[in-house]
């Protein structure tokens, strides 16, 4: 299924003993959306897997650390989003 920004979203179901679901959020860190999301997490005693784009993390090191004692997995997306890429270039 495509959402209205021509983002791709993956839907798999897996059997488990309880209702489960894995949330991913993608292309952080950002400075003033990753906090929103990491609050919203918070209030609603959830956990997400962050795939992070390696040159946004400079800077942004304590929002890694918040992520991560707040019980959150950090994983790699790329060092530099391909998609920003294309749209720079046209």
């Amino acid at each position: 299924m495509s959402s209205p920004n021509n983002r791709i979203f993956c839907n798999v179901r897996v059997e488990t003993a309880v209702p489960a679901l894995a949330l991913t959020i993608d292309d952080g860190p950002d400075p003033e959306e990753t906090p929103a999301i990491l609050d919203v997490l918070r209030d609603h005693d959830s956990h997400a897997t962050f795939f992070l784009i390696g040159s946004r993390i400079p800077g942004n090191e304590p929002l890694l650390a918040r992520m991560r004692s707040e019980g959150h997995e950090l994983a790699n997306h790329s060092y530099d989003d391909p998609h920003e890429l294309m749209r720079a270039i046209g």
